[in-house]
């Protein structure tokens, strides 16, 4: 064989190995792809509950992610709490409501809460019908993504129909170890999934800050191991097996820390707090 035929068969035979080698590897998907596979597992959530301070019902909206067969859902806390603070006859009367991917939806499912933790801010919900099997997210628990890289958040902003925001991973500086993002998050949002490229649910949208659109705070899925502990069906199903980045021990002995504007993006008019945000 000659040298150039050597060569020629060396490239190949190695294209073929790596191709080969990849094969069982998550490549990253394209928005399309990605906003194609969260429309069917994403939550669109109305709220109805009696405002006691004022004696009328009201509602609010948030969203939330399929998380089992069983149709487990995980939403943010702050989005069901004004509910579950309700009285058993009040619940009966209001309801919480979802559709899966569409506001429109023509069949709309009642949910039940089965865990609302004062914290984390994640909240377990339940559709009531079980007759056939819910589509599930890909739940893949995760320390924290590596500073840069893509997240995409999706839920039902302002009230409107299914939508995508994609921004990047900042710090791990919010309160408590909330991730610090720079996706454009807004009201209806909460809940939501957030998405690695991979296409797994890493986190759920927990709020931004008013008067900086493009600086959000997400809650790290991974948060929820406590709520789904006893849950059955339930486990991360992480698509890549990329080595999670490490945080080295003086992390963030260099960050500057500020107070700032917190929104709760889940109710109108919106309720605002001050929060700590660390770059």
């Amino acid at each position: 064989m000659s040298s150039e035929r050597r060569f020629w068969h060396r490239f190949f035979s190695s294209v073929a190995l790596v191709s080969c080698c990849l094969g069982g590897i998550a490549q990253a998907k394209t928005l399309v792809e990605l906003s194609a596979t969260a429309k069917k597992t994403t939550v669109f959530l109305t709220v109805e509950y009696v405002d006691h301070l004022t004696n009328t019902v009201k509602r609010q909206t948030g969203s939330g992610v399929i998380i089992s067969e069983n149709g487990d859902v995980l939403t943010a806390s702050h989005v069901v709490k004004v509910w579950q603070a309700q009285t058993d006859e009040e619940k009966q009367d209001h309801r919480i409501v979802g559709r899966i991917g569409d506001i429109h939806a023509s069949r709309s499912f009642d949910m039940m809460t089965k865990d609302v933790p004062d914290n984390p801010d994640i909240a377990l919900l339940q559709f009531f019908d079980q007759t056939d099997p819910y589509p599930t997210a890909n739940v893949c628990f995760i320390q924290r993504p590596a500073t840069g890289s893509t997240l995409t958040a999706f839920g039902f902003p302002d009230h409107g129909n299914f939508t995508p925001a994609t921004g990047s991973f900042s710090n791990a500086g919010g309160d408590g170890g909330l991730w610090q993002v720079g996706v454009p998050l807004t009201e209806g949002m909460s809940g939501g999934p957030v998405y690695d490229p991979e296409g797994n649910v890493v986190g759920l949208v927990k709020g931004a800050i008013d008067f900086n659109a493009n600086v959000g705070f997400v809650v790290p899925v991974a948060w929820s191991r406590g709520v789904l502990q006893a849950r059955a069906g339930v486990d991360q199903k992480c698509l890549t097996q990329a080595a999670q980045p490490q945080i080295p021990a003086n992390s963030e002995v260099n960050q500057t820390c500020n107070e700032v504007l917190f929104s709760d993006m889940s109710v109108s008019p919106p309720r605002f707090e001050k929060r700590t945000i660390c770059q």
